[in-house]
C-alpha cells in the first residue's frame, strides 16, 4: 500500500495544487485506512468498502467529477454514519464506568486511535470539498430526525454529523438563516430526552453552534437555560459534563447571554468544581478560567470555598498520580484557574491576603518542597501573581526563602521562570527585602550562579537584569553587595545585551 501511494504522489506531481496527492494527504489516508480496518476485522467487505470509499474521496477532486471507480457522497455516509451513532460499547461504558467514558470522550491523546475522529475528520472533509455532498448529507439528516421510525441512536448520529460540519453550515447562505429553526426544532427538544446520550449530543450541538448569530434573542436565552439545567440538575455525569462545556462556550460568544445565568453563577461555579473534582478533566478547568474572567465580582464572596476547593483537587490529582500526562494536566489547569482567580481579585487586597495562606501552603508545602517539577512554572506565575501588591507579609518572605531552597536544589534550570516573582520581590517591597541581609544575598548567589554556570545567554541576561534592578531600587542600602556582583555585570554587559522588561 505504501508504495502504491508514493508512486501516485510522483505521478500528480505535475497537477495543480488542489488536484495532487500531497504527504500530508497520505498520512490522512493512513489515519483513515487504521480505522476502516480496526472497525471491520470480521467483514472483509465493509472493511474493503471504507477503504475505498476514504481512499477515492480524498484524492478526488472537483476539477475530476469522474474521477475513475469514484464511489458517490452517499457511500461515504453509508460507511461513516454508524461510526457517529452511540454504540454497544459507548452505551456499556456509559453506565458502568460514567468517569472512564468522559475520560476516554475528552482524551487528546486517544483522538489519534479513535474511529469516531476520524470519521469526523472525514466527513467535514468531503462535505467541504465534494460538490454535492453537504447537500446529500443535510438530506439525510432531515429525512432521519423527521421520520418517526427514528432510532434514539440514529438521532444522536444525524446530530452528531451536524455538528461536524456546522462551520460549513453557517458559512453557506442556503444553511445558515435556516440552523436557527433546525436547533428549535430538532436539538431543544432532546434536553428532555429519557436518553441521557441525547441530552449530552443536544448540549454538543449548541456548543458547536455558540458563534451562530441568534435572531431571535428568545431562542438564544432558552439555549442558555436548557444548558444550565443540565449543568445543574441533570442526574447524568457525562451530561453535566458537556453542558458545562457548551455554556461557557455560548457566554464567551453570546454577550446578550452572559446576564442571564449572572443570579445563579455561584450555583454554577460550585458545581462546576465538584465535576472538576470528580471527573480530573482538563477541559473542564478551562472553562473555570473562563468563567472566573466573565464574573470576577460575581464569584468574589465565594472565593475562599474555590480556592479551597482547588487546592484539594490539584492535592487529589497529585496525590492519586497514574496517568501521567493526563493527571498533570488537570493540575495545570487547577494551578493556571488559581492563577487567573488571584489576578482578577488583584484589586480587592484583603480578599487576596486572606487565600494567600492556602495558596502559599500549596506552592510551598506542595510543588517546591515536594520538587515537582513539571508544575513549577505554573506554581512561579502564581507566586508572581501573589507578590504583585506591597508590602508583602511575613508568609510571602517564608515563600521567598523556599524559592531560593529551591533554586539551590533542583530549579536552577526555572530561574528565568522565576524573574517575574523575583523582580516583585526587590521592587513591590524594598524596605521589606532590605531588612534582612539574607534576602540580598540569597538574590546574590542566584545571579551568581546563573552568570558562572552553564545557563545559556537568556537567564544570563536575566540574571545582569535583576542585579541593575537591586542596585537601583536599593541605591544606598545595600553596601553590602559583593564588589563581585559589579564586576560580573560589566563583564557580562559587554556581551552586548539587550534590556529586559517585567511586568
Amino acid at each position: 500500500m505504501g508504495t502504491a501511494l508514493r508512486n501516485l504522489v510522483e505521478k500528480n506531481k505535475s497537477k495543480d495544487r488542489e488536484g495532487r496527492l500531497t504527504h500530508g494527504l497520505i498520512k490522512k489516508l493512513t489515519n483513515y485506512y487504521g480505522w476502516a480496518i480496526k472497525s471491520n476485522p470480521n467483514n472483509v467487505p465493509a472493511m474493503e468498502k471504507a477503504i475505498m470509499a476514504t481512499f477515492y474521496h480524498i484524492t478526488s477532486t472537483d476539477d475530476e467529477p469522474r474521477h475513475e471507480h469514484c464511489p458517490t457522497g452517499g457511500i461515504v455516509l453509508e460507511v461513516v454514519f454508524p461510526l457517529l451513532c452511540h454504540n454497544d460499547q459507548d452505551d456499556e461504558l456509559w453506565k458502568t464506568d460514567p468517569h472512564e467514558y468522559i475520560r476516554l470522550k475528552y482524551d487528546v491523546f486517544e483522538d489519534f486511535l479513535s474511529p469516531v475522529t476520524a470519521a469526523q475528520s472525514l466527513v467535514h472533509m468531503v462535505c467541504k470539498k465534494r460538490k454535492g455532498v453537504l447537500q446529500r448529507a443535510m438530506a439525510f439528516v432531515v429525512a432521519l430526525l423527521t421520520s418517526p421510525a427514528c432510532s434514539p441512536r440514529q438521532k444522536d448520529g444525524a446530530l452528531h454529523l451536524v455538528g461536524t460540519v456546522a462551520t460549513l453550515l453557517l458559512k453557506r447562505r442556503m444553511y445558515k438563516d435556516q440552523m436557527e429553526a433546525m436547533l428549535v426544532a430538532h436539538v431543544y427538544p432532546e434536553f428532555g430526552s429519557s436518553e441521557g446520550f441525547l441530552r449530552a449530543r443536544a448540549c454538543w450541538v449548541l456548543h458547536y453552534f455558540c458563534e451562530m448569530p441568534f435572531r431571535t434573542e428568545a431562542n438564544l436565552l432558552r439555549a442558555v437555560e436548557l444548558l444550565t439545567h443540565c449543568l445543574l440538575h441533570d442526574s447524568e455525569l457525562p451530561v453535566r459534563v458537556e453542558a458545562a462545556i457548551a455554556l461557557q462556550a455560548c457566554l464567551t460568544c453570546q454577550e446578550k447571554a452572559q446576564a442571564t445565568v449572572k443570579p445563579k453563577i455561584k450555583e454554577i461555579t460550585m458545581e462546576l468544581l465538584k465535576i472538576i473534582r470528580e471527573t480530573e478533566n482538563d477541559d473542564l478547568t478551562n472553562v473555570m478560567q473562563k468563567i472566573v474572567c466573565m464574573y470576577a465580582d460575581d464569584i468574589a464572596p465565594i472565593a475562599a470555598e474555590m480556592t479551597q476547593h482547588l487546592v484539594a483537587t490539584f492535592t487529589q490529582v497529585v496525590e492519586t498520580g497514574g496517568d501521567g500526562d493526563e493527571k498533570a494536566m488537570v493540575a495545570m489547569g487547577v494551578l493556571n484557574t488559581l492563577d487567573t482567580l488571584v489576578t482578577v481579585l488583584e484589586e480587592q487586597r484583603e480578599l487576596v491576603a486572606m487565600l494567600e495562606p492556602t495558596l502559599l501552603q500549596l506552592l510551598v508545602g506542595q510543588v517546591l518542597g515536594q520538587s515537582l517539577l513539571e508544575f513549577y512554572e505554573e506554581a512561579l506565575s502564581l507566586l508572581y501573581s501573589l507578590s504583585c501588591r506591597g508590602p508583602l507579609s511575613a508568609d510571602m518572605w517564608k515563600a521567598f526563602e523556599a524559592l531560593y531552597l529551591a533554586f539551590q536544589k533542583d530549579a536552577f534550570d526555572f530561574f528565568t521562570d522565576m524573574m517575574p516573582a523575583l523582580h516583585n520581590f526587590v521592587t513591590v517591597d524594598t524596605p521589606g527585602f532590605v531588612s534582612n541581609e539574607n534576602h540580598l544575598l540569597a538574590m546574590y548567589n542566584m545571579c551568581k550562579a546563573v552568570l558562572e554556570g552553564d545557563s545559556g545567554e537568556d537567564p544570563k541576561f536575566h540574571a545582569l537584569k535583576l542585579l541593575e534592578v537591586i542596585i537601583l531600587q536599593c541605591k544606598g542600602q545595600i553596601d553590602q553587595l559583593p564588589r563581585s556582583a559589579g564586576t560580573k555585570s560589566l563583564g557580562l554587559s559587554d556581551t552586548g545585551c539587550g534590556s529586559t522588561h517585567y511586568h
